[in-house]
């Protein structure tokens, strides 16, 4: 009854808003075009990654604009550096996981392990890593690089968990949420460390915003992860009832409805903190309710 009510609340915010995620680009577009310039400058310092320089830059940016929410709305020079640094790290994962995953594709193109091959894309990967350690070190100091290598540390411990945990049908939600808080929630996490240290609650809403974001892709890709062995929350809803024929149906709106309590969690403290908090961070928090409802 609970998942039911927020499901049917979150359908009347997001029906009657415009997109939430165009309301936080058109008010962060000159800080994002900052933050793809130095993304761009990251892969382009690379010679062999130059192609790739481009690709780089095709996604939402969500990780930067929770940046700049988290900041309530109040963007600095150091503030544009950290997210670009985030966004780098963000970026040399999904090569990463590329190469982890086989993939392909990413973004309707040919993945950059399928075109220059394993060993460069491991290399590769690494060495935007560093690039992004390095902006972070020079531009935002050793308190801010510190959680940002943080954040890679446990995006590689979620990495290794969710290895261990392949082919494995005995995988519980507690250990899926384990893996996505590691693997995705930690980069969120370090945008909240790094602006906002002195803010347990910034964490707090954090983590739960980056825990539902990944529940809401795990939505899309459902029966692909499940051919790989990465069980994700549908299947793992499935398998915990016992009643796996509508693991694709049913149970896909009880993971989406559990990322929606996550954002209503999250919600919650930032509305009743509104001397720490912006408007900002409620439209970030409005655009993941409709990511996990099909909007």
């Amino acid at each position: 009854m609970i998942i039911k009510n927020i499901i049917s609340d979150n359908y009347f915010i997001c029906g009657r808003m415009k997109s939430n995620y165009d309301k936080l680009t058109e008010k962060f577009g000159e800080q994002l075009n900052k933050v793809r310039g130095k993304v761009l400058d990251a892969a382009i310092s690379l010679e062999e990654l130059s192609e790739e320089a481009d690709k780089l830059n095709e996604g939402k940016m969500l990780r930067p604009l929770f940046c700049f929410c988290i900041s309530r709305g109040e963007v600095d020079e150091e503030t544009i550096n950290f997210a670009a640094s985030i966004e780098i790290v963000h970026n040399a994962s999904l090569i990463h996981d590329d190469l982890l995953d086989k993939s392909t594709v990413r973004r309707g193109q040919v993945s950059f392990p399928a075109r220059e091959g394993a060993n460069s894309a491991l290399l590769y990967g690494d060495s935007l890593m560093s690039e992004a350690a390095l902006l972070c070190l020079e531009k935002c100091g050793a308190e801010k690089t510190k959680s940002l290598m943080k954040a890679v540390k446990d995006m590689c411990r979620g990495e290794l968990l969710q290895e261990q945990q392949k082919f494995c049908g005995a995988v519980s939600s507690d250990v899926y949420m384990k893996i996505i808080s590691l693997k995705t929630a930690s980069l969120f996490r370090t945008a909240a460390e790094g602006i906002r240290p002195e803010s347990s609650k910034a964490g707090f809403a954090a983590e739960k915003c980056g825990s539902a974001f990944q529940i809401s892709n795990d939505l899309e890709d459902t029966e692909a992860d499940a051919a790989a062995g990465i069980y994700t929350l549908p299947y793992i809803l499935a398998c915990e009832s016992e009643s796996l024929a509508d693991v694709f149906g049913r149970h896909r709106v009880l993971a989406a409805g559990r990322g929606l309590e996550l954002l209503d969690e999250a919600k919650k403290t930032v509305l009743n903190c509104p001397e720490e908090f912006g408007e900002e961070l409620i439209t970030f928090i409005r655009y993941l309710q409709e990511r996990l409802l099909g909007k």
